[in-house]
């Protein structure tokens, strides 16, 4: 009851997730899990360049985007 379908679809709680798109399929259609409450950090370093830095960058790996902004 209190399981991983409880965690990502509780809206409460604030999920960081990098590059979720495949797995937000999967959860979805192998699990009926729906995601709430999430921060994609490979979205958020796409529109955080393209704010300060107005160019379109390729996505980035999550060791790429942790290397980055360490």
């Amino acid at each position: 009851k209190r399981g991983l379908k409880f965690i990502l679809e509780n809206s409460k709680i604030l999920k960081i997730i990098h590059d979720c798109r495949s797995d937000w399929e999967s959860l979805l259609h192998q699990y009926d899990i729906r995601l709430f409450n999430f921060i994609d950090s490979q979205e958020l370093y796409f529109i955080y360049k393209l704010i300060y830095y107005q160019e379109v960058v390729k996505p980035i790996s999550l060791v790429g985007f942790l290397e980055e902004i360490s």
